[in-house]
């Protein structure tokens, strides 16, 4: 299978054919936070995504359960805000009319849809 060089931005994963893209996971994942509050900035891993051609993928967590996607397009498209000033900040402006500073990060079009149960590697 060949791979593809994903690039990182503004700790932003973005594929260079479909840009940003929302993954939506039926359920709960289950990932040990402890070492995220140590270091908030790290990057969270918690599997292995392959995408197998246009319109399927596949999304390995850990090393015993795989969870088969489509990819879809997003409809209306989803932006990814970036709000310079804190909540307390931004809550002020908004009680007094004053203007906050939101700068559009991405524009997000496509989304990964697993809607299936996982399904155990053999």
């Amino acid at each position: 299978m060949p791979s593809t060089e994903v690039k990182i931005q503004d700790n932003i994963l973005e594929h260079p054919q479909l840009g940003c893209i929302l993954i939506e996971i039926q359920g709960d994942l289950e990932i040990d936070l402890h070492q995220f509050k140590e270091d908030p900035d790290r990057t969270m891993q918690f599997g292995k995504l392959e995408i197998l051609d246009d319109n399927h993928v596949v999304l390995f967590i850990g090393k015993k359960q795989r969870l088969l996607g489509h990819i879809s397009k997003l409809d209306p498209p989803v932006a990814l805000l970036k709000f310079s000033n804190s909540a307390e900040a931004i809550n002020n402006s908004i009680n007094n009319n004053k203007q906050s500073n939101v700068e559009i990060l991405r524009i997000i079009k496509n989304k990964m849809v697993f809607r299936d149960r996982p399904l155990p590697i053999m």
